[in-house]
């Protein structure tokens, strides 16, 4: 218990004063009866977030805005790294390497826009993050390569190189990324389980936890889109399949695939676990967009319930490590989500019912 208290003493301390500083309902609830985007951005000038203010003053681009989001998620833990116990060090630059990986993917998808699908990207290369995460990637060599083998030379230094090399055959016969994409987003959460098993004890079972719920919402993910624009049976999709989900798993992720209503087989196994929770999936929408929108819903109140156990429980762990960014993802995604429907003009009704 000493030793616990002595590792995570600091960092508890400076987490939590973080947490407390977190935009609140009534804030978020204000920003939206912002009745456009310039309203929006002249609310966030008083804020955390003032400085999107300035960008879109500068660009009036909301996706130059949008990359400012994303590499203020990236650095979350880059950010707090001089602060943490060295042994936890090796899984938060795990997770970091998601938003590594995020990037590359964008660049990958330009280079085959580029060079296979003959594709003008002189409007998207702006997008792309140049901010050097964990590895040195010549993002723009990549994007300019004049072929797969020149990007794995590139990446050679990095653990995607390899990846990259094991895929191509893949891509070159489908004609897409896909395979590609998938090798690497199947490497990230291995390598989160593979770092939360080398934690201490506690810590490795409060990480396993939240790490398998991050997958639950990925597979699920998964599933959904290969059924609706791929129509593939399950069996096809089996090996691609993420292990290590908390609570969607095993024959729950087949009845889940072949179920006509998508969220019946997650209600009857949430049921048990998290009761009010499970209520929720009550609502059945028609179409897979809302459905995909109504479980992602439904996995990040799971997340959050978690957060909530961690917070009122024994604050020295990894947990208020992983509650932090979770947390300050949640909200970086709710300012994206009332920045995006102030440019399309969603009502505040539905936007509320996305945060």
């Amino acid at each position: 218990m000493f030793t616990d208290a002595g590792k995570y003493a600091l960092i508890n301390a400076k987490l939590r004063a973080r947490i407390s500083t977190l935009l609140s309902e009534d804030y978020f609830a204000n920003l939206l009866k912002c009745p456009s985007l310039t309203e929006m951005f002249n609310f966030l000038r008083n804020g955390p977030f003032s400085d999107l203010s300035a960008i879109y003053e500068r660009t009036g681009d909301l996706k130059t805005v949008e990359m400012e989001l994303f590499r203020k998620e990236a650095v979350l833990f880059i950010d707090i790294e001089p602060h943490l116990p060295t042994d936890v060090l090796p899984l938060t630059r795990a997770f970091t390497a998601g938003y590594e990986i995020e990037n590359l993917k964008n660049a990958l998808r330009l280079f085959f826009d580029r060079s296979f699908r003959k594709r003008s990207i002189e409007d998207s290369v702006h997008y792309l993050l140049r901010t050097a995460l964990l590895h040195s990637i010549p993002f723009d060599a990549v994007i300019n390569s004049g072929s797969f083998d020149e990007i794995v030379e590139l990446l050679s230094h990095t653990p995607y190189g390899s990846l990259i090399r094991n895929e191509i055959a893949r891509v070159d016969k489908m004609q897409s990324l896909f395979p590609m994409t998938v090798a690497l987003d199947r490497y990230y959460y291995q390598h989160l389980l593979d770092e939360a098993v080398n934690l201490a004890p506690r810590d490795k079972l409060i990480a396993l936890r939240l790490i398998g719920i991050e997958i639950d919402l990925q597979n699920i993910n998964w599933i959904i889109r290969f059924r609706t624009f791929y129509n593939l049976s399950f069996d096809a999709i089996a090996d691609i399949i993420i292990p290590g989900g908390l609570t969607v798993k095993g024959n729950t992720l087949q009845d889940v695939y072949r179920s006509q209503q998508i969220t019946a087989p997650l209600q009857a196994m949430l049921r048990k676990s998290y009761p009010g929770i499970a209520s929720l999936m009550s609502e059945q929408p028609q179409e897979q967009s809302p459905r995909l929108t109504l479980v992602e819903r439904i996995l990040e109140q799971i997340m959050l319930e978690e957060v909530r156990r961690i917070m009122c429980g024994y604050p020295f762990t990894v947990g208020i490590v992983i509650a932090y960014f979770i947390l300050k993802r949640l909200e970086i995604k709710r300012i994206r989500t009332v920045l995006n429907a102030g440019l399309y003009h969603i009502s505040r009704e539905r936007t509320a019912s996305l945060l």
